[in-house]
């Protein structure tokens, strides 16, 4: 990672020369970070996801946010998590979120996190933002399939239908 000296850009000024600048450069690298392995009898659907999302975060005592990549035909190209926080809710932006999706090359994704209270009720800031990355998606030209909540008890409740949005296609 640079440090503050490199990740600013320098800006040179001689009397009577143009204004020059050494701008440093970067690459945003996605990197594979082991695997882990789920058996299911039928093709990805809000099921699946939320069985996965159930196993990656359903027993944390603290809330975490995790998508799951898509590709174009919406089958799952990976898991990432997004923001990891406390026993009340986990930070995040929009760009937290498309960040990875946008830099894997994601089609679609469906967006999980679970209620450590074991409520698996949406909140309103859950409301708020699965709106805000409906909108975002739209203007990224990729797809948020679904939001999920899980619970401990294994339930769950899907945004796409508690807010009835449209369609994946």
């Amino acid at each position: 990672m640079p440090n503050n000296q490199q990740a600013r850009a320098e800006r040179r000024e001689a009397p009577g020369q143009r204004l020059t600048y050494k701008v440093q450069k970067y690459r945003v690298e996605l990197v594979r970070d082991g695997v882990q392995r789920f058996a299911f009898d039928s093709a990805p659907c809000a099921q699946t996801a939320a069985a996965i999302f159930h196993k990656l975060i359903g027993n944390l005592p603290h809330e975490e946010t995790w998508a799951l990549l898509l590709n174009a035909k919406l089958e799952i190209m990976g898991a990432t998590r997004i923001s990891q926080g406390g026993l009340f809710g986990a930070a995040m932006k929009p760009f937290d979120v498309f960040r990875p999706v946008v830099s894997s090359g994601a089609a679609a994704f469906v967006l999980g996190h679970n209620h450590p209270s074991g409520d698996p009720q949406p909140s309103a800031a859950d409301l708020e933002m699965t709106t805000h990355l409906i909108e975002g998606a739209e203007l990224l030209g990729v797809t948020l399939a679904d939001h999920l909540i899980v619970v401990r008890s294994g339930a769950h409740v899907s945004l796409r239908d508690h807010l009835a949005w449209g369609s994946t296609s």
